[in-house]
């Protein structure tokens, strides 16, 4: 039924149905099943009134608070891991105090901001790192998606190739100026 056309000499019964058939997909859910009936592209996952607003490029953070966004990259079967961090519009100066850590990386988010401390070895660099963070007045770790934090993934997936540590201060790499300047606009 959800998928019937109005024909040409419908009777008053069914142009009634069919005029409201708009209105009942709008706010019907339905379960999946196998999937094997999905219309992926064609079939409203989520109603628009329920959809939740995606960020979808960096947003400068309010005058006094500075956000750093970090991603890191890793090569499994080499063991290397690449990191990468940018704080725009950033001074470091005495008195640093309201910070926003903002990275792409859900599980990581999740275990720095748990209060219990995770034994894994990942738990325990999140938890050298907040012990770091606590000088600070305010700090917090928040999630951001991908798009949003594009710069510090490239620069994370561009220290994967790196043969040593590398510190840009001041200058933007090439590999992300791109990114940085739309980001601004």
């Amino acid at each position: 039924m959800l998928e019937a056309k109005l024909g040409f000499n419908s009777s008053y019964a069914w142009r009634s149905l069919y005029s409201s058939l708009r209105l009942l997909k709008k706010g019907l859910f339905w379960r999946i099943g196998d999937g094997k009936k999905v219309k992926i592209w064609g079939d409203k996952w989520i109603p628009r009134d329920y959809a939740p607003k995606v960020q979808r490029t960096w947003q400068k953070p309010n005058e006094g608070v500075y956000k750093i966004n970090w991603d890191a990259a890793t090569k499994n079967f080499e063991g290397s891991i690449g990191i990468g961090v940018i704080a725009r519009d950033f001074e470091v100066e005495m008195g640093l105090s309201l910070v926003i850590l903002e990275g792409d990386a859900i599980q990581v988010v999740s275990m720095a901001n748990k209060a219990k401390t995770d034994l894994s070895l990942g738990g325990l660099i999140i938890a050298v790192a907040k012990g770091v963070l606590t000088a600070l007045r305010s700090w917090s770790v928040v999630h951001t998606n991908r798009e949003a934090n594009m710069a510090a993934h490239i620069l994370a997936r561009f220290g994967l190739d790196l043969e040593e540590d590398k510190y840009t201060l001041e200058e933007i790499p090439s590999c992300i100026q791109s990114i940085v300047l739309s980001d601004l606009m």
